[in-house]
């Protein structure tokens, strides 16, 4: 077995919406990890996680770390994840020393993509990539429109919504695909 952590940004300031975001995540990412399962530590801010990851690359109780964020944009190459983060205006990150691409999983542009994605699907509606390429504001306009503004009020409605999200109904976006594939390949070996 694989040990492994997933350092998640989002789910708030309190420990307890944390907990409830992480188990959140897990009904997305378990299903598709196969018999390894990570560790899925929701660390609030964006910040807050990339500073964890960067202590988890250096646990020797663990075999691989990730950084599971929004994008917060479209991405010109999903797979150069770094040039990504060190390009974005508002992040700026440099490239840990023992990190590479596949170590950051991007939801694209934000996990609300995901959400939204999932929910037309359910309701009867066709997705394809392209919904990657739409802003985040649109897409978190979209979301309230689609859940009566429920989606919105509290980290703990988010986390409802994102347990239910069926991994299966997120095949058409790559940048799921693309966490899917590192996450099998990675939590296999």
């Amino acid at each position: 077995m694989v040990s492994s952590k997933i350092y998640l940004e989002g789910g708030g300031d309190a420990s307890v919406l944390r907990k409830r975001y992480s188990q959140a995540f897990h009904s997305v990412l378990d299903p598709i990890c196969g018999k390894s399962k990570p560790r899925i530590v929701a660390k609030g801010g964006r910040k807050e996680a990339f500073d964890a990851f960067k202590i988890g690359l250096n646990d020797s109780t663990l075999d691989i770390v990730f950084l599971l964020i929004d994008s917060e944009e479209p991405i010109k190459d999903i797979e150069k994840t770094w040039i990504h983060l060190s390009n974005r205006k508002e992040d700026q990150w440099t490239k840990p020393k023992d990190a590479n691409d596949e170590h950051v999983l991007f939801m694209t542009t934000a996990v609300e993509t995901w959400v939204l994605a999932d929910l037309k699907i359910r309701g009867g509606e066709k997705i394809d990539k392209s919904i990657e390429k739409i802003a985040k504001e649109i897409v978190l306009a979209d979301l309230s429109k689609v859940t009566v503004g429920k989606y919105l009020k509290s980290v703990d409605e988010q986390s409802k919504f994102i347990e239910r999200i069926d991994p299966n109904n997120l095949s058409a976006l790559p940048s799921f695909a693309r966490v899917r594939r590192i996450l099998q390949e990675k939590l296999s070996a």
